[in-house]
């Protein structure tokens, strides 16, 4: 992050312009090809970094400082999530790769939800195989947390599966399992019925191509009305 000067130059994404014009306008939109795009990203990450922007006063180093942090993270969850699956040295070893991982180390010098996604994931696998899935409230909780990793990124639903096949090999009441998932669909719903709201359709978290390219009288549609976030 320093030896690149990114520290000084940070590289963004539309996620940031996103963030900016969350704070500016208080609406969520990515001007795209002279047409806002109002899904053109998943929501969870430009809502972080509104929230953080304001907080650091809108200096790169202490927003660059911040990614970096979460991506240091990444090897610790690692080798911690190794503890519960592999002898302590494979655990080392498995966290050293992360540390040195070349796609790992050039997403943490930039604004990007890839290292986020990765620390919800790998919580999340860590929280599964600690055994806490004992109550309704902790079963919840966990639906929740990868409703809000699936909001920064959708590839995180893959997650469900594998909560789903542990609890069936732990053999984890039914309930609990109906509670997951309850909780998860929860966490997201709010966002596909804002969607639906604004297209008159289902969009599940975002699309960069059918709302992209709508009739010019659908779009002119679009801009004249004014959707809050």
């Amino acid at each position: 992050w320093i030896f690149l000067g990114r520290y000084l130059h940070p590289v963004t994404f539309e996620e940031h312009d996103i963030a900016l014009n969350l704070l500016q306008t208080g609406q969520y939109f990515y001007d795209y090809l002279n047409t806002p795009q109002r899904s053109f990203a998943y929501p969870m990450y430009p809502f972080l970094m509104a929230g953080i922007y304001p907080l650091l006063s809108y200096q790169p180093f202490w927003i660059g400082f911040v990614h970096v942090a979460i991506s240091a993270l990444l090897p610790a969850l690692t080798f911690s999530l190794g503890r519960f699956l592999l002898p302590e040295k494979a655990a080392w070893i498995a966290g050293l790769i992360v540390l040195v991982h070349p796609g790992l180390v050039v997403y943490s010098t930039v604004w990007h939800q890839m290292p986020w996604v990765s620390a919800v994931s790998l919580i999340f696998f860590c929280w599964l195989f600690s055994g806490e899935l004992s109550s309704p409230a902790k079963t919840a909780a966990l639906g929740l947390w990868v409703a809000f990793g699936t909001l920064l990124r959708s590839t995180t639903m893959g997650l469900i599966p594998s909560a789903l096949g542990y609890a069936w090999s732990q053999r984890i009441k039914p309930r609990l399992t109906v509670i997951f998932l309850a909780a998860f669909l929860a966490g997201i719903l709010p966002w596909i019925l804002r969607n639906q709201q604004i297209y008159g359709q289902f969009v599940f978290l975002g699309t960069t191509s059918a709302e992209a390219f709508r009739s010019e009288e659908h779009t002119s549609e679009l801009q004249s009305r004014q959707y809050l976030v």
